[in-house]
Formats: structure tokens, sequence, C-alpha cells
């Protein structure tokens, strides 16, 4: 009797201890999926803030990188000089420092080329290659991609190819639609997407088949929540968490997919005061 009893203790001991390791093995598995990289915009802050100042309130508000802008100042003591690639040896020396300093990452370089100005990589790319910035956000004619694609390849720089609204800025547009987008990059390979889901989702796209179309060429995402569903020309972005789009299972389908880039948060609503919004987005994303 004594022994029946004591070889159910011990089988009750194992199955506890092995449901203990699994519950502990899936919670390290969960924490590890949580833990995003985070990134500022500094268009966001353009009106209000220097890369400067948004490079450490990226660091005080817990944000792992920043994004540059060419619409946004260095820093108060080089006056109106904007981030680009006319900023002088003591100017790119300051930025580059300024990110080592606050441990913050280079997440990618922005010029949305609709107006077909920056038909010129070297410039740009070279000033990525420079600073170690991975990413060159773009945007330019589909007949330009061959000749980015090869000057990526030459400077080692990702191009990711951003995406407005339907019936943005030609009528030939086709950027917004992740599937058409997705056979203009496939064999081309140093393109990619920087998939923004707010136009996405004002153009009445969802979210996640457009992660899905894009699955292996995401460099980055411009991460938002607008209020309201396929209402162009609307600019209504919300919180975080706060607007109309079900950003769980956003979140679910890009780690289904394996995806470890960056969430860039781009609210543009908020360009007179953005921090709270960030704070509230960035909460959002360390939670979930």
């Amino acid at each position: 009797m004594h022994s029946k009893m004591l070889k159910r203790i011990i089988i009750c001991l194992s199955i506890f201890a092995l449901l203990c390791g699994c519950a502990t093995s899936d919670l390290s598995k969960t924490q590890e999926r949580k833990h995003r990289k985070i990134a500022l915009h500094g268009y966001v802050y353009s009106k209000v803030k220097t890369l400067e100042d948004t490079v450490r309130e990226a660091k005080a508000l817990g944000a792992d990188g920043v994004v540059c802008s060419g619409s946004q100042r260095i820093a108060d003591r080089f006056g109106n000089a904007k981030f680009s690639p006319d900023m002088t040896a003591e100017q790119k020396a300051f930025v580059k420092k300024l990110f080592a300093d606050n441990k913050i990452e280079f997440v990618s370089y922005g010029i949305w080329d609709l107006s077909k100005k920056h038909n010129t990589p070297d410039k740009y790319l070279s000033l990525c290659k420079e600073l170690g910035i991975p990413v060159f956000t773009w945007e330019g004619r589909p007949e330009k991609i061959d000749m980015w694609n090869e000057a990526g390849k030459k400077y080692g720089v990702k191009i990711a190819i951003h995406n407005h609204q339907k019936g943005c800025a030609y009528p030939e547009y086709v950027y917004w639609n992740p599937a058409l987008l997705w056979e203009l990059i496939k064999d081309k390979p140093n393109m990619y997407a920087c998939a923004d889901n707010g136009h996405w989702t004002r153009s009445g796209l969802d979210t996640p088949a457009g992660y899905r179309a894009l699955h292996g060429r995401l460099a980055a995402i411009h991460f938002k929540d607008p209020a309201q569903f396929g209402v162009l020309n609307l600019k209504t972005d919300a919180p975080l968490g706060e607007g109309c789009l079900d950003l769980k299972k956003c979140l679910a389908t890009l780690d289904e997919l394996g995806y470890d880039g960056y969430f860039v948060i781009e609210n543009e609503c908020v360009m007179d005061n953005p921090t709270e919004t960030m704070r509230k987005s960035i909460k959002f994303l360390r939670e979930n």
C-alpha cells in the first residue's frame, strides 16, 4: 500500500514538473516573440523637434530606433540644416555620435520620391553606407526600379518601396496594392517593401493579407491604426490599439511569418504634439 502510494506521488510530481516545464517554455517563447523592435519616425517630429531631440525622446520612451527624414532639422546648433546628403562632415559625425551615445539604431532614411526629383541614387545611398543606415525608403516610378536595385547592390543598402493609398500621385500608381508591388520586386534581390498599413486601410485592403503577399521582402513596417476603414484621403490615425484595425491579428500574422524587422510608429495626425501618442503606441506594442 505504501509502495503504491509512493509511486502515485512520484507520478504526480513528474507530471507537475513536466507541465511547469512546458508552461515556462511557452512563457519564454511568448516573451521572446513580444520583444518587438520599435522606431519613431523623424518626419512625425519634424514640425516641433530636431533629429537630436527625437533621438533623445526615443531613448526616453524606450524605443529602439529612429527613421531619418529629409524634412527634419539636425539640431539647434546647426540652425536650419536638415538631414540630407548635403550635410557637412561635422554634421554627419554629430549624427553618428548622437545615435551611438543614446544606443538608438538607424532604421532607415526616407524620401518619398513621388515627384521624380530623386532619380540619382548615389548621393543618397553613399550617405546611408557612410552612416550605417541599412534601408533607404523610396517611391519613384516603376521604370526606375532596375536602376535602384543595382544601386542598392553597389552600396549594400536595401531599397524599400513605400506605399501610399490608391490613386496617389498619378493614375498608373500601383504601389498601393501589395500583390502588384510583389510582382515588381520579386525578381529584384535588392528591392524590398516598406509596408504602410495605414494607406492599405484607407484603400480598403486587408492588412494581414498584405503582409502575406510581401512575405520575405518586408524591410520595415509603418504600423498604424486608422480610425476609419476604406476612406481615401482621410488621415485619422489613432494611437495603436485605439483605431479600427484588429492589430493583435496583424501582429499574430507577422509573428507567424517570422517578421523580425522594425515597427515604425508614424502617426501624422499628432505632428504638433506627438509624445503622448508615441508613448501609448509603444506601450501597446510592448504588451502585445
